[in-house]
């Protein structure tokens, strides 16, 4: 019997509409393929240009493409050259194609290569983790150049006096010699150069926190080129006062300045003159020169005649010391208070070495560790607590201090008066608390009262006297016997810290270091919402600065990046945590020189709170 027809055809059916899934399955399986190659990450490098000359910037754009996840490049360090940057920038594109929408998002991160030498410039591959896979990205090869400033730039460091001693401040002044340019009967005025120099790409060592146009003074001089003629330049001084750190010619960091200079001028017009013609700048070239004339000599401090206490104080001093309390007993702590006044470098100043003066060390206990100190304008006060060895001392003796002065070229020392102060035994126990032992007269023997009843009630007869009455513990005894030790030892515990915090300076600037940089912070988030400012960012770098100092126990005042970074490497800080403090204080030294939006600030507010909650986290 045949079947139905309906019955055999249906099957076929059913077949050719799974065949048509199938192949649109692959289809779209097809289709989706590329598209999810497409969205794989991706690493990309791109260089401003394959040529330049010594000083002037190379810009490197490293591009990270649809990636779930990235960490920031490391980009190698060269011998060469300066790096600078490592800021990113984050875009997303959307589009749609055919109704199918895409999404690109990529995170460009910015360095700068600055050549400090002529040739060839090899930069090594840079590494990219991406979604869990390093990258490396091949740089090439870059062509330096000499700039050829033919006699256009020039770039000097001054100073009021010729020389001077390690130690001392300099007011060093760097002078810009800029020849002005001129075209057949135009001349370029004074202004209009000074905006040729390129302040962001130029090096400015000690005069980097200067870069504001009203530090900037002008005047028009003369001086003879390359060739012995007489030329005409406009000279762009600014000036800072530098710590003379080694002797020889003053080291005021790396400083070179680059300028695009004018090749050639065009008449344009604008829209603030729309029926004057006026003169610009059509075509221009780089050139850069770094200090080229140094006139100042840094001379070590002479070896004779230099005291033995001698601190390193270079200036003119007073110094004030006061004691309290002036009576105490042997072992109980003195607050000594120590005021320097005068002229010098008051930040760096140390205090007198009281462990190293055997007219105090006789007497007292005195710690020997460096004292911070606190400034405050012209007056800087040093704190130390000290501790009479015995009740036979009477007085506090006179404390010397040594400085050179650079004006007599001579060591001078001045001394404290000495400070009268009454010790008296360590405290024992009191006779009196022994009951009725001791004293002149004898006392009358106390007749013996017998009390029969009441809680004092004596208890009579041999069985009683003699019968066992046990102490059977419990919770509660348990608890008041392990409560009371735990109390005990508390209490001591805070007491100690206590009077750690009193007595030991350094300690108590770690312990405040994280609440001291917060606050700062949050008086800064407290004023820019107002009104950003470029001075916001020093603010905050301050702060970060102040933190690494306080936590170091270095000179609140005078830390510099390099100084921060090198001294959080030598405390065995995690790497990326340096790194990321560094790219935070370069932040905000390039942002004290631009104008900062209110978003700006808050985001560099936040990442210094991030920094310093993360390195305090570290240093526990």
């Amino acid at each position: 019997m045949q079947a139905p027809p309906a019955l055999v055809e249906q099957p076929a059916r059913e077949s050719e509409i799974g065949n048509r899934k199938s192949a649109i399955l692959a289809v779209a399986i097809a289709l989706a393929l590329p598209t999810a190659a497409a969205r794989a990450g991706e690493v990309s490098a791109q260089l401003s240009t394959r040529e330049t000359f010594v000083g002037v910037p190379v810009r490197v754009d490293i591009v990270v493409a649809n990636a779930d996840r990235h960490e920031p490049p490391v980009f190698p360090a060269l011998v060469d050259a300066e790096v600078r940057g490592g800021q990113s920038s984050t875009q997303q594109n959307i589009s749609i194609i055919q109704g199918v929408q895409s999404v690109r998002r990529t995170v460009t991160y910015t360095y700068q290569i600055i050549p400090k030498h002529s040739g060839k410039l090899r930069i090594p591959p840079v590494t990219v983790e991406v979604d869990g896979e390093k990258r490396s990205i091949s740089l090439g090869e870059i062509i330096v150049s000499e700039s050829e400033t033919e006699d256009l730039l020039y770039v000097e460091l001054t100073a009021d006096r010729k020389g001077y001693y390690v130690g001392e401040v300099v007011n060093a002044t760097l002078e810009i010699w800029l020849r002005p340019y001129a075209q057949r009967d135009y001349r370029m005025s004074a202004n209009d150069m000074f905006r040729r120099i390129d302040f962001e790409n130029s090096s400015w060592g000690e005069f980097a926190d200067q870069l504001k146009q009203d530090n900037f003074r002008y005047r028009s001089d003369i001086r003879r080129d390359s060739t012995g003629q007489e030329r005409g330049y406009f000279v762009y001084t600014v000036d800072k006062q530098i710590v003379a750190g080694s002797a020889g010619p003053l080291q005021a960091g790396d400083i070179r300045i680059v300028v695009d200079y004018p090749v050639k001028l065009g008449r344009s017009r604008d829209m603030f003159s729309f029926f004057e013609d006026r003169m610009g700048v059509v075509q221009s070239r780089p050139i850069s020169a770094g200090v080229t004339s140094q006139a100042v000599e840094i001379k070590p401090l002479p070896t004779d005649g230099q005291p033995l206490y001698f601190n390193g104080a270079v200036g003119r001093y007073t110094m004030d010391v006061s004691a309290r309390p002036t009576e105490v007993h042997v072992g109980d702590p003195i607050t000594l208070t120590i005021t320097m006044r005068g002229e010098g470098r008051l930040d760096a100043l140390s205090a007198p070495p009281l462990a190293r003066l055997d007219a105090l060390t006789d007497g007292f206990r005195v710690p020997d560790e460096p004292l911070a100190g606190d400034v405050q304008g012209n007056v800087k006060r040093f704190t130390q607590s000290i501790r009479a060895r015995s009740p036979d001392v009477a007085a506090i003796p006179a404390l010397p201090f040594a400085y050179f002065d650079p004006n007599t070229e001579k060591y001078v020392t001045v001394s404290s008066e000495p400070i009268p102060i009454r010790v008296e035994a360590a405290e024992g126990a009191s006779t009196a608390l022994l009951g009725d032992a001791g004293g002149d007269a004898p006392r009358a023997p106390r007749r013996l009262t017998d009390v029969g009843s009441g809680i004092v009630a004596n208890y009579t007869g041999a069985d009683t006297l003699l019968a066992t009455h046990a102490f059977q513990p419990g919770w509660g005894s348990a608890a008041v016997a392990l409560v009371s030790p735990m109390t005990f030892m508390l209490c001591w515990l805070t007491q100690r810290r206590a009077q750690r915090l009193r007595t030991d300076v350094a300690f108590a600037r770690r312990r405040r270091a994280a609440r001291t940089a917060m606050s700062a912070i949050s008086a800064v988030n407290a004023q820019h919402d107002s009104s950003p400012n470029a001075a916001t960012a020093g603010r905050l770098a301050e702060a970060v600065l102040r933190y690494v100092a306080d936590r170091c126990n270095l000179p609140a005042g005078g830390l510099t990046r390099a100084e921060a970074i090198q001294k959080l490497q030598g405390h065995g800080i995690d790497s990326m945590l340096v790194h990321r403090v560094n790219e935070l204080l370069s932040q905000c030294e390039q942002a004290a020189y631009a104008h900062l939006a209110a978003g700006d600030s808050a985001q560099l507010a936040a990442d210094a709170e991030r920094c310093i909650n993360e390195m305090e986290q570290a240093w526990r």
